[in-house]
This record gives C-alpha cells, sequence and structure tokens, in this order.
C-alpha cells in the first residue's frame, strides 16, 4: 500500500509541475498586458465558440458571474471582447473577441500549443 501512495503522490507531483510549465509561459505574456489566468481562460473559450452567452461561459469556466464580470469588464474595456445583444433575447449577451482579442489568444496559446506538439 505505501508503494501505491508514494506513486499515486509522485504523480500529483508530476502534474503539478506539468501544469505549472503549461500555464508559466502563457501567464508571463498575460501578464504583460495586466492579465492573468481568468482572462486566457475566457478568451480561450470565447475565441472556440463565438456568440458565447456570458452564462454559458459561466457554466463552462465554473465561476461566478460576478468574477466573470470583472474580466470581462477588463477585456472590453481594452478593446478585446465585444458583447453584442442577442437578437431574440435582448437579456442576453453574446461575445466575440476582436481582431486584437484573437492577436491576443493566438499569443497567449502559441507556447501551449508548441508545448502538446
Amino acid at each position: 500500500m505505501h508503494d501505491q501512495e508514494s506513486s499515486m503522490r509522485k504523480a500529483i507531483e508530476l502534474m503539478f509541475f506539468a501544469y505549472r510549465d503549461f500555464t508559466g509561459e502563457a501567464d508571463a505574456i498575460l501578464n504583460e498586458y495586466g492579465f492573468g489566468r481568468a482572462h486566457h481562460r475566457a478568451i480561450h473559450f470565447i475565441r472556440r465558440n463565438p456568440g458565447i452567452s456570458v452564462a454559458e461561459l459561466v457554466e463552462v469556466l465554473r465561476i461566478t458571474k460576478q468574477s466573470l464580470a470583472r474580466v470581462l469588464r477588463q477585456l472590453v474595456d481594452r478593446g478585446f471582447v465585444v458583447q453584442e445583444t442577442d437578437a431574440q433575447d435582448r437579456r442576453r449577451r453574446r461575445l466575440y473577441l476582436t481582431r486584437a482579442g484573437e492577436a491576443l489568444e493566438n499569443l497567449a496559446s502559441a507556447p501551449q500549443q508548441a508545448r502538446l506538439s
């Protein structure tokens, strides 16, 4: 049993290192913009799902609407994301990356894509 626990702890340790290395380069790039991982996750999923609603993004990210609102406000104010009112439900806001947002997402994700390759 002790060997199994030791192996599990080693695997956990390797996961910590892998996560650190996977996110480190993107963190450094985003930090230059005054952004963090929450911003990266938001622009990643907005890029993968153009027109995603705020409620859907909250669900995907499993964060509070309040937490997302802060991140979105910064991304919108800086011109990386636009919010459009849904044509069928005017209470719903749809999210899209601007060209600057796509460029930032490419920049932050490039090191991760290279690492996975």
